[in-house]
């Protein structure tokens, strides 16, 4: 079988449980293009860059955002069937704290470097979004590197440094001069722009589009 390159931005923040669904829903159309060789790159996006140190109560946050309980109980039960139905359990009524992700996406730009950036990907949203921890306390991103094979002491000092801040500010800036005001977003091929946690059959479409386009 011939294999074929395909580059991959996926622009996302971690607090976002629709991101973790596009996460999810761009695994599984890559399962079913095994020809294709992706090379995935995350790219930093913060919600809300104003998010405290400490992180903010998300009950409180969601309430002020959706006043109208019946809405936010829809959003959460449509996203709860499609976390399901992608594999993923999201336990999305019992996540009490909106952390800041700075430190979070300092981890992955770090695990992007060093190429292991897919599985530290996973590993942060389910701690965050399954687990229910607090991906904004260097200590547990500490514990969540060691699960991904890494030095815990080390990246622990690391993480405490704050070497790397400067990097997700830039990249998160140069996402919102390219227009991107809403994750998760994806670029196939460096040409073909998907916003949304679009279902799998309309990835793999993207991907089928973006290599058309790159043999053009």
């Amino acid at each position: 079988m011939t294999k074929t390159p395909l580059t991959i931005d996926f622009v996302a923040d971690l607090v976002c449980p629709w991101c973790y669904v596009g996460w999810r829903h761009l695994q599984l159309a890559l399962e079913q293009r095994p020809d294709v060789v992706p090379a995935i790159t995350w790219r930093p996006f913060q919600l809300d860059p104003s998010t405290p140190a400490e992180g903010r109560d998300r009950a409180a946050h969601l309430a002020a955002k959706f006043p109208d309980k019946a809405r936010l109980d829809e959003v959460h039960d449509r996203l709860a069937d499609m976390a399901s139905a992608a594999g993923l359990d999201m336990k999305l009524r019992e996540v009490a704290k909106i952390p800041n992700t700075m430190d979070a996406h300092r981890l992955l730009l770090w695990a992007r470097a060093s190429g292991d950036a897919a599985l530290m990907t996973t590993l942060l949203f389910r701690a965050y979004w399954t687990e229910l921890r607090d991906i904004g306390d260097v200590e547990v991103l500490a514990d969540v590197a060691a699960q991904a094979g890494l030095n815990r002491e080390g990246m622990l000092e690391w993480l405490k440094s704050g070497e790397g801040a400067d990097l997700v500010t830039r990249e998160y800036e140069m996402a919102a001069r390219m227009g991107v005001t809403g994750v998760p977003f994806f670029i196939f091929g460096g040409r073909l722009a998907v916003s949304g946690a679009e279902r799998p059959e309309g990835l793999v479409l993207a991907i089928d589009k973006a290599l058309e386009l790159a043999a053009a």
